[in-house]
């Protein structure tokens, strides 16, 4: 199988308790994080977007050390901006969306495309989402 993935760690990870954020925690001697990118390139991930909190992207360097085929992109403010980043930073072959090769997408025009074929374009036609409750 060939797929890109986005591992999204850059939360504050307030529900996993005090100490170090979750992705950052030793499990089996590794951390949490790196137990996550080896399970997806075992599964064929051609390209891995990790996305941390700014000041951790030297931390996901040392915990995917020796490990290929990964980026670090820093997020947002908010879970979803960070989802952003991670897709803005996969790698697309015609530059526009992101979604190329990814089983299941919506089409040519990601998201935009996949409203319009569920009726869902607006009036300006520029987004795709106008009247979308």
């Amino acid at each position: 199988m060939n797929f890109s993935a986005v591992i999204v760690a850059a939360g504050s990870s307030s529900r996993a308790g005090p100490g170090v954020p979750k992705p950052w925690r030793s499990l089996g001697g590794r951390p949490i994080l790196r137990w996550s990118a080896e399970a997806l390139v075992r599964a064929g991930a051609r390209e891995i977007i990790v996305v941390t909190a700014g000041e951790r992207v030297q931390d996901a360097t040392e915990a995917l050390a020796g490990l290929t085929g990964w980026k670090a992109v820093a997020g947002g403010a908010t879970r979803a901006e960070s989802v952003q980043a991670g897709l803005a930073a996969l790698s697309a072959s015609d530059g526009e969306d992101g979604w190329d090769g990814v089983p299941g997408a919506p089409g040519p025009r990601g998201i935009d495309g996949a409203a319009g074929a569920l009726g869902l374009s607006g009036n300006d036609g520029d987004d795709g989402w106008d009247g979308v409750p």
